[in-house]
């Protein structure tokens, strides 16, 4: 019997991707990923995901970005708990040791790690004081689209904020 391929690990807060070279950090899981097992799985996912896109498309000598599909990059959140309704992660949350130690684990030896958000950044600084991390908005509906509707052209800037923090940390 031809053993099967090991899928990739995911959970709510968690996917292992497939790709080495870029991971991404969000705030913590919420309704939609604890439904859909999986980290980024309702707007935030949508939104990442065009984001992966634009700049892919935009900065492809870059080759960090070698695939469209969201779920082929690490995923992982400053915090595993899921929180609902506007509720955030505490900072005694995020800055509990065993929190810190699977951050260090689940982001070692990425090229790029960008971190969404805050919360996220600040958990990220606390794990990893020596990494260069970009930071970045969370992709969320109210973080990218502040109005509350859909807008293009703000993934666009998001977009091109990336793409020149990524420039500055890179060799060419």
């Amino acid at each position: 019997m031809t053993p099967q391929p090991q899928q990739p690990l995911q959970s709510t807060h968690y996917n292992e991707g497939i790709t080495k070279t870029v991971a991404f950090v969000l705030t913590c899981p919420g309704y939609y990923e604890k439904e859909h097992n999986r980290p980024a799985a309702g707007v935030t996912g949508i939104q990442l995901e065009t984001l992966i896109k634009y700049i892919k498309k935009k900065e492809a000598h870059l080759k960090l970005f070698n695939s469209d599909n969201l779920y082929d990059y690490r995923i992982t959140n400053a915090s595993p708990t899921p929180h609902y309704n506007g509720t955030r992660p505490s900072v005694s949350e995020l800055y509990n040791e065993e929190n810190l130690e699977r951050l260090r684990r689940e982001l070692s030896g990425f090229e790029i790690i960008i971190v969404m958000g805050s919360l996220a950044t600040k958990a990220v600084t606390k794990a990893l004081p020596n990494e260069t991390i970009i930071s970045t908005c969370h992709p969320s509906q109210c973080s990218i689209n502040r109005k509350g509707d859909y807008n293009e052209e703000r993934l666009r800037i998001v977009t091109d904020e990336i793409i020149d923090k990524i420039s500055k940390v890179t060799p060419k």
